[in-house]
């Protein structure tokens, strides 16, 4: 049987919303020759699982997997790894949606440059917004090649908004490169930032391509979209883990980059939890402020973060006042 140049990993649970939006997705590729793998995480919600099995029996690449029992993300993942047959990773989360020519793109890229990882950008979009239908749209900016250090410093500054990004599902990843690593699931959320920070900046090199490929959908109502108190507080925790990952290797290597990392990680805690959250306090009860305060400082002290002055009085006052 001819092995497929990409192997798409999507985890499903209580995926009913999206599930016909992701084969849609998928099936509008200009680059058709994939295999995607559905991974079933035991979700108590199973009409979307009926309808990835409608999927299966339609579309020939399609496969579902099994979970008997809710594992995780970074688990489904992993059983999607240890599965998949093809040249390629790839990663969608359930909710989003590829462009359609982005796998065409990525691989051409990739083929251009001998690359293991290839990246593109990320669109954040309403997640009712209609399927995009026309070309990718692009920036005009060269194809840029990271390797050695311009390749580390670049992971260490992935949560700057300039950059990639801490997750898996704008890239593409040759196979060979990837061969045994697998993601960490402990940490609920973090599993994909944790293996960016530990395994990137090792590859040969990494292409970024000047293309939108991947729609990140801000679905109403999710843990991100409230800030609830267990999605900021995992937020917190997978700050600290991708420190200690850096730690643990890049930072070995390229201790100059301390700093660099430590600037990316000040500035992603500052937008997307303390300003956040300081606007949204008056959704908080006093133990919730509390706590989500509490989780700040934690991240903070971990990483020796020094905050900004108006920052810093926001952490100061926000579990005190609503």
């Amino acid at each position: 049987m001819k092995r497929p140049k990409i192997s798409v990993i999507v985890p499903l649970y209580n995926c009913e919303p999206w599930i016909e939006r992701v084969g849609h997705s998928l099936a509008e590729q200009t680059e058709g020759d994939f295999e995607c793998l559905l991974i079933d995480d035991a979700g108590p919600n199973r009409e979307g699982i009926a309808k990835a099995e409608t999927l299966v029996r339609r579309d020939r690449r399609f496969r579902l997997l099994r979970h008997v029992r809710n594992l995780g993300m970074g688990a489904a993942r992993n059983t999607g790894i240890d599965n998949a047959t093809g040249e390629w990773l790839a990663f969608l989360d359930q909710d989003d949606l590829y462009f359609p020519e982005a796998f065409q793109s990525l691989l051409e890229a990739a083929q251009r440059t001998g690359a293991d990882v290839v990246e593109g950008l990320v669109e954040r979009a309403d997640g009712a917004a209609p399927l995009p239908e026309v070309s990718l749209r692009t920036k005009k900016e060269p194809l840029t090649i990271f390797e050695g250090e311009n390749l580390a410093r670049h992971v260490a500054t992935l949560y700057l908004p300039s950059q990639g990004g801490v997750n898996l599902w704008n890239r593409l990843y040759r196979r060979s490169w990837w061969g045994d690593k697998r993601l960490d699931p402990s940490i609920p959320g973090t599993d994909d930032a944790v293996f960016c920070a530990q395994h990137l900046w090792r590859a040969n090199s990494l292409v970024r391509i000047p293309a939108y490929v991947y729609r990140f959908s801000i679905t109403p109502g999710s843990q991100s979209s409230t800030l609830s108190l267990r999605w900021t507080r995992l937020m917190c925790q997978s700050f600290e883990a991708v420190w200690n990952a850096y730690k643990d290797g890049l930072l070995r290597t390229y201790p100059e980059l301390s700093e660099s990392a430590k600037a990316a990680l000040q500035w992603v805690l500052v937008r997307w939890i303390i300003y956040k959250c300081w606007h949204r306090r008056s959704d908080y009860s006093p133990e919730e402020r509390r706590q989500i305060a509490e989780a700040i400082r934690h991240a903070k002290q971990t990483i020796d973060i020094r905050l900004p002055l108006k920052a810093a009085l926001r952490l100061r006052f926000f579990d005190l006042f609503s």
